[in-house]
């Protein structure tokens, strides 16, 4: 089998591709608020052309009379509705993704969706300071230093916070790796100070957005303090996170191992701090479509050029 599973056709898949060009989780209509990052991974991993055009057609669009950008999780949501940070970040993400792959009119629009994008996002979210001065500085070294001089003591602080509480409610450290994480079922039977204090955390689902942003920033002294940051804050078995930030003890054997989940699995930690359902694909499920898989073999083969994964082994 190559490393790629897509088929945008099937329907009986744990991700599909919807009637509006998005990739969303199969029997989950709920799934939609989460499309925008869903359909920017899965052109990272496909490289479906109409990945791309159905998420920056159908969710970001220039308003005239205000002069700028709105941004919607999903085509059926209403402009503006109950968006959020995470989900502005996977559009310019996106975004920059199609000036990677030298789509037409990628670069001019990257550079006015940071020219034209304003502090607040909807009627119930606004940028941080921090993400801000990330988008920023996608073009400017002033607000990418600024960026860097603000998220590093703030990811440093999380860091120290989440350890804290890791030890305090006597989490598993290091986390399991995704066999034993689905067969013992830890996260289910948490303590009432294990619930109450993963609720308290820094979310790792925030830390695999962070890695995508400093991923596409230029090589620079505050990108390798903060990928250190991130790589000493992820789980150990969070292969993309750590490819994401430059981990080179991260294996090929890992990678080409490494079987599709539910859950979104990367945006965890694999003991009790995750109360997300986190399972294996069913054999109908699993058939095409490997979303988080091929997302783990494509950043691999573009961070090991001369060391390429063609195939997957398949256990």
């Amino acid at each position: 089998m190559t490393y790629s599973t897509y088929n945008p056709a099937a329907k009986n898949t744990h991700v599909i591709i919807d009637g509006s060009g998005m990739a969303v989780i199969n029997r989950s209509p709920s799934s939609r608020r989460d499309s925008a990052w869903r359909t920017a991974a899965g052109y990272k991993a496909w490289g479906d052309y109409h990945l791309y055009t159905s998420a920056i057609a159908g969710c970001l669009q220039f308003c005239n009379s205000l002069l700028k950008y709105e941004y919607r999780r999903h085509p059926d949501y209403p402009w503006g509705s109950d968006m959020s940070r995470d989900h502005v970040s996977a559009l310019f993400i996106l975004a920059y993704f199609g000036i990677e792959d030298a789509r037409p009119g990628a670069a001019m629009l990257l550079r006015n969706m940071v020219k034209f994008t304003k502090w607040k996002i909807g009627p119930n979210a606004t940028f941080t300071i921090d993400m801000w001065c990330w988008m920023k500085g996608i073009y400017s070294r002033f607000w990418r230093t600024l960026f860097y001089m603000i998220e590093i003591p703030l990811l440093a602080g999380a860091a120290w916070w989440n350890a804290q509480l890791l030890e305090k409610g006597e989490f598993t450290v290091p986390e399991l790796d995704q066999r034993n994480f689905v067969h013992q079922k830890i996260n289910y039977f948490v303590t009432e100070v294990q619930e109450d204090l993963r609720k308290r955390m820094y979310p790792y689902y925030a830390l695999e957005g962070l890695a995508w942003q400093n991923h596409i920033n230029p090589n620079s002294l505050g990108k390798r303090i903060l990928s250190s940051i991130i790589r000493n804050m992820c789980g150990c078995h969070n292969y993309l996170v750590r490819l994401l930030a430059d981990d080179k003890g991260v294996t090929k054997s890992q990678v080409m191992k490494w079987v599709e989940m539910t859950g979104a699995p990367f945006g965890v930690l694999m003991n009790e701090a995750t109360s997300r359902d986190i399972r294996f694909l069913t054999k109908e499920e699993g058939e095409f479509n490997w979303l988080y898989a091929d997302l783990l073999i494509t950043i691999w083969n573009e961070k090991h050029p001369t060391n390429q994964i063609k195939e997957r082994i398949i256990l």
